[in-house]
């Protein structure tokens, strides 16, 4: 009964079937949004492992540690974070907010020359996984409760799809563009999380 077409077709009943309670809009707008943010997300973390190591910055293996804590510090202070703004501000607010210390980040990292320049990006970076719990939260609340089991699977599927996407591009994108601005991948990261900040307006 696991391989059964039926569970697919639940899945494209949630966003297909119309009901008073559930706008399909939204539904496929905040799975962009969901596809955006993982995107970028797992596409910088594919790549900034080989940008420390090479020039400007030259970094050491006990520098690469230190980058690697920095970067999983997010997870705890993401948490934190999303605790204490949501007691004095409305989710989309959380989330615009996230994003854009997340733009700011990968602005920095685009064009981080030296040591400590890098890790002002990481703690930019401090809010950047707050909006996926979030959106996760918005779309929850489009469908009934019968549907929870086909929107989760669904955002699963969003997820597991960004991140494929995430490596094919980013890891594609950056020895191409190493000629002109080593960077580039970070910039356009930045330039992708507008759409998710705009949709979330």
């Amino acid at each position: 009964r696991l391989f059964t077409v039926r569970h697919h077709g639940a899945i494209v009943q949630l966003y297909m079937a119309s009901a008073p309670e559930k706008s399909r809009k939204h539904l496929a707008l905040y799975s962009l949004v969901i596809f955006v943010v993982v995107t970028v997300h797992f596409g910088a973390e594919d790549i900034l492992t080989i940008y420390e190591l090479s020039k400007p910055l030259c970094w050491d293996s006990k520098l690469i540690g230190y980058g690697s804590a920095a970067r999983h510090l997010q997870y705890l202070s993401s948490l934190l974070g999303l605790r204490l703004l949501q007691s004095c501000l409305a989710d989309t607010w959380v989330a615009e907010i996230g994003l854009a210390f997340n733009i700011l980040g990968m602005v920095v990292f685009a064009f981080a020359t030296i040591t400590p320049l890098m890790f002002t990006g990481y703690g930019l970076l401090f809010l950047s996984l707050v909006i996926t719990p979030i959106v996760r939260a918005k779309l929850s609340k489009l469908v009934s409760k019968s549907e929870q089991g086909a929107l989760f699977s669904a955002v699963a599927c969003v997820n597991s799809l960004a991140m494929l996407t995430a490596s094919s591009i980013f890891n594609s994108l950056y020895p191409a563009t190493l000629n002109f601005m080593k960077g580039f991948p970070f910039l356009l990261g930045a330039g992708l999380l507008f759409i998710p900040a705009i949709l979330i307006g």
